[in-house]
């Protein structure tokens, strides 16, 4: 994920961090932070960077006693460099390493993302859904702000699937 502080500040962020440590915990990670890596904000935007900071966290934690046999990305954009730095250091995915990957609209996604379990979201649900609540909001200006939830769908790796009917 990204972000310097102690807790990242953008609220999908957040949730996905707090599922994330909630997970590790209840699956017997007694310090999940150990395992969490942040980049800076503007990292995202440099793909060449955000690749080699991705390489130097897999490589690390690939080396350590317990290597970590999957990796939660918090968007698309940190898949992409974590495909890049494993193709770079010979990490087959998902063979050696699982990746589960937020999508979050990147409609050109590499060829090798197939072999990555995505989390998409329902962004045309999104859009009908923030329509409602504004025009809603226009007719009612009194109406309190509203925090609405809305599912995403599991897309399991492709590579996965074909490695099992096989």
């Amino acid at each position: 994920t990204w972000g310097l502080r102690e807790e990242p500040e953008v609220t999908p962020v957040v949730e996905r961090y707090d599922a994330w440590r909630t997970v590790m915990k209840e699956n017997g990670a007694p310090d999940p932070a150990r395992w969490l890596r942040r980049y800076p904000l503007n990292a995202s935007s440099d793909l060449e960077h955000l690749t080699l900071f991705a390489q130097d966290a897999v490589f690390a934690m690939l080396h350590q006693p317990d290597p970590p046999t999957a990796i939660f990305c918090v968007n698309d954009y940190f898949m992409i460099a974590l495909l890049e730095a494993c193709s770079d250091l010979g990490v087959h995915v998902p063979e050696t390493l699982e990746i589960l990957s937020f999508n979050d609209g990147i409609q050109l996604m590499p060829r090798q993302a197939r072999a990555v379990n995505r989390l998409v979201q329902r962004t045309d649900a999104m859009g009908r859904r923030a329509m409602e609540v504004l025009l809603d909001k226009i007719h009612d200006k009194t109406r309190p702000p509203e925090h609405i939830r809305l599912p995403a769908d599991f897309h399991p790796s492709e590579v996965a699937s074909l490695v099992e009917t096989t």
